[in-house]
């Protein structure tokens, strides 16, 4: 009975040090699986922040690039408004000024020329009325001198020499009249002609000034068309070279880039628009010719090349 109580107790003993062992066991290996799951997760965790790192370093490349083409857009009109006083553009610039200049000259020459024309419309006006009421005092003249010398010859018929006096004396005085109102008649005559020839000649000059205005207009906007239309194909250039640069989808850097880039062009454009319709009546104008376009895609490829 010694003997087997004993044994039991030496086998309780096993059992409690092999439950141990297989608690420690299951201790060791939660330990282990929780140290390769944080060991996992530190791995992903450093995936993804080495993934982010890659993806914010291809953004800042990206922006670097972009930033060259921002730079370069401000050193052209860096260059530009240095050009615009000293460099051919600058005698682009004052031609144009000149032309704008002799534009105005000429307009006020036409201005002058209207003012004229409307002063001696105004006095042929008056002088036609005049020359109307000389022409019906002649015309009441006219009337009253075959009667009167009826009465003269009538009075001397019967040998009435007072009355024929009187008479002949009243013809001569009518006759006067008639001749001053046939001078007046004559004078006002003359001088509307001198007026219709003034003003003729006021038209003829105006229209010849009108002519010059239009031309020197179609010359100054189509340098205007010219330049803008040169513009928009150097601004989509640029754009090519933003796109080709980086990513340009909403909300990136190279997005905000496009949207000025796009914003001048369309500003050009509208310009272009209404100065095409000045020069020929139509917008055909505003699009840059299909050759100067070939050689700008052209050119923008070698670029990207």
């Amino acid at each position: 009975a010694a003997a087997c109580s004993k044994y039991e107790a030496r086998h309780k003993e096993l059992e409690t040090r092999h439950e141990h062992g297989m608690s420690r066991l299951n201790s060791a290996q939660d330990r282990i699986q929780g140290i390769l799951d944080a060991r996992t997760a530190l791995e992903t965790r450093g995936s993804q922040v080495k993934s982010r790192a890659q993806e914010m370093q291809r953004v800042a490349a990206e922006i670097t690039s972009q930033l060259v083409i921002l730079d370069e857009i401000a050193d052209k009109l860096r260059q530009e408004n240095r050009a615009a006083d000293t460099s051919a553009e600058a005698d682009v610039s004052r031609s144009a000024a000149e032309t704008e200049l002799q534009i105005r000259k000429l307009s006020e020459q036409i201005e002058v020329n209207n003012q004229s024309v409307s002063f001696s419309s105004r006095q042929v006006s008056e002088l036609e009325l005049e020359v109307a009421d000389e022409g019906r005092k002649l015309l009441d003249l006219d009337a009253k001198l075959p009667a009167l010398n009826e009465q003269k010859k009538l009075a001397v018929s019967t040998r009435n020499f007072k009355e024929a006096g009187r008479v002949a004396a009243l013809i001569k005085e009518i006759s006067t009249d008639k001749s001053e109102v046939e001078a007046k008649i004559a004078d006002g005559k003359a001088r509307l002609t001198e007026l219709g020839d003034a003003i003729q000649t006021k038209h003829d000059r105006n229209e010849q000034l009108l002519v010059q205005v239009q031309e020197l207009k179609k010359g100054l906007n189509a340098a205007r068309l010219e330049d803008l239309n040169a513009r928009r194909l150097s601004l989509g250039d640029t754009s090519n070279k933003v796109r080709a640069m980086g990513s340009t989808d909403p909300g990136t850097f190279g997005a905000t880039v496009l949207f000025l880039l796009e914003t001048e062009m369309e500003a050009c454009h509208v310009q272009a628009k209404a100065i095409s319709v000045q020069i020929c009546g139509d917008e055909s104008l505003a699009e840059p010719a299909p050759q100067a376009q070939t050689e700008d895609l052209e050119a923008s490829s070698r670029d990207l090349a």
